[in-house]
């Protein structure tokens, strides 16, 4: 019996391990839905005059971060101000429609923002679009707790990803792949006369992280084919993940039943033996 016990809970404990990771990428990734359903309502709540107001004063600021770099990127408060939305603590998503993922994009890169979503690189444009601007955005790939950038390095020459801010969708289409040294992003990082430029970065390869993929991305005017509404990706997403959810954890009762079914059978089958045996035992000894 205190076999059984100890096999129970060994298995208890490898299931509990098994499922862990894909319990928690769940909460993420329907947390990080939810923030993005909540910016869009946030945004259409924002009146006319709000919104170019906004949209002025982050095209300013991505001037002169040109004109002024030191003093702007020096300017934590006034960088935090920007599209600064009421109710909601993103400044935007990114959609990656080959690998199935929109995820908020966040101020900063806090290890606080990392874990659960894109960090905005400070240093670099303010992801509106525009001629003359590079933005920067950096997740973590291989945390267990969310996927974020994961299969970044699954993007190639040609493929498209889309950022959705305030109400802009801007397109881009991945001109340039690089692995480099940490000390070697900033450079890669510049702003490039007339161009509209977005670089996705993470570290590379899986697990070791020593180094930096960057996957660079131009804009284009593409737009992406399999959906225009983040209500139908978030539904589609929601439905898909609650599915799974549900599978894994009637697949967990149903094992759990088996091995306690199995350890009940057997013991019951050693009760009988022992009984008989007893039984023998005072037949011919007693």
């Amino acid at each position: 019996m205190k076999k059984n016990i100890i096999l129970f809970i060994t298995f208890s404990i490898g299931l509990s391990i098994f499922l862990y990771p894909i319990i928690t990428n769940y909460i993420s990734y329907q947390n990080g839905l939810w923030q993005i359903k909540t910016y869009e309502k946030s945004i259409q709540g924002i009146s006319e005059e709000d919104y170019s107001s906004i949209l002025l004063e982050a095209k300013k600021y991505n001037k002169e971060l040109i004109e002024n770099y030191e003093k702007i990127i020096e300017d934590e408060k006034g960088y935090y101000n920007q599209i600064n939305i009421p109710n909601t603590d993103i400044m935007g998503y990114i959609y990656i429609e080959k690998l199935n993922i929109d995820l908020p994009i966040y101020h900063g890169m806090e290890d606080a923002v990392l874990q659960v979503g894109i960090g905005h690189f400070q240093g670099s444009s303010l992801p509106i679009g525009g001629e003359n601007t590079h933005s920067a955005l950096l997740g973590h790939r291989g945390l267990p707790t969310a996927k974020l950038f994961t299969h970044l390095d699954k993007l190639k020459i040609g493929d498209n990803f889309t950022i959705k801010i305030l109400k802009e969708k801007l397109f881009y289409k991945v001109d340039q792949i690089e692995i480099v040294e940490p000390d070697e992003v900033l450079e890669k990082l510049k702003i490039e006369e007339n161009k509209d430029l977005v670089t996705l970065v993470t570290c590379t390869p899986y697990g070791i992280n020593t180094e930096r993929l960057l996957v660079r991305g131009i804009r284009t005017d593409e737009v992406e084919t399999s959906r225009t509404n983040i209500e139908k990706i978030f539904n589609k997403n929601y439905n898909k993940n609650i599915l799974t959810i549900v599978t894994i954890i009637v697949l967990t009762i149903v094992i759990i039943s088996i091995i306690i079914t199995s350890l009940h059978q057997k013991n019951k089958k050693g009760k009988k033996v022992k009984k008989e045996s007893n039984e023998i035992y005072k037949k011919y000894f007693n």
